[in-house]
């Protein structure tokens, strides 16, 4: 296993974006489904979003037992949006998680590296940091830049909005 490659763990595609201490940091290689971040629009974190809920929830059951065991339980910390300083939260310990903000730019530093084809076509995503207000939360474009818009019970403006969302790119640790 190296930094790059793409791995296949569950039903998904994963790509390898960091090797730390026996641990791999994968992020799924594309969407593996569409959601809302939120089930309403109303003030939120990602500490008490119901997209957090599903990925921890019925999302981490859909990995073997076996797979589950290699799933590492990680400190996620929700900062601040770099822009309007929304307060991002509390700190949560999740098997599975969305990129941040930072995160995003990190292991994809350009708008060509972030952008994800989903169908046929480029996509947006959600990350977990929180938008302008408390109320929207951070998102991938489909053409790769991130944006501040909505929660998932909003369109995001000039993107084609799916009926049930947007694209959900989980993240996790996994021992090796």
């Amino acid at each position: 296993m190296q930094i790059g490659n793409i791995i296949k763990f569950g039903d998904y595609d994963w790509r390898v974006m960091d090797i730390d201490s026996g641990r791999a940091f994968l992020v799924s290689d594309g969407i593996v489904g569409l959601g809302k971040y939120h089930k309403e629009f109303s003030d939120i974190t990602w500490e008490h979003c119901s997209l957090r809920k599903n990925l921890n929830g019925k999302f981490l059951k859909s990995f073997s037992a076996a797979e589950r065991a290699r799933i590492i339980e990680t400190k996620v910390n929700n900062l601040n949006n770099p822009t309007h300083g929304t307060k991002g939260g509390k700190a949560t310990k999740d098997f599975v998680f969305l990129l941040s903000y930072d995160e995003a730019r990190r292991f994809f530093p350009s708008d060509e590296t972030r952008t994800v084809i989903h169908n046929g076509s480029a996509h947006w995503w959600w990350l977990r940091t929180l938008g302008q207000n408390s109320a929207r939360a951070m998102v991938v474009k489909a053409q790769g830049g991130v944006g501040i818009y909505a929660n998932g019970a909003l369109d995001i403006p000039g993107e084609r909005i799916a009926q049930d969302g947007g694209g959900i790119r989980p993240a996790m640790w996994i021992k090796i």
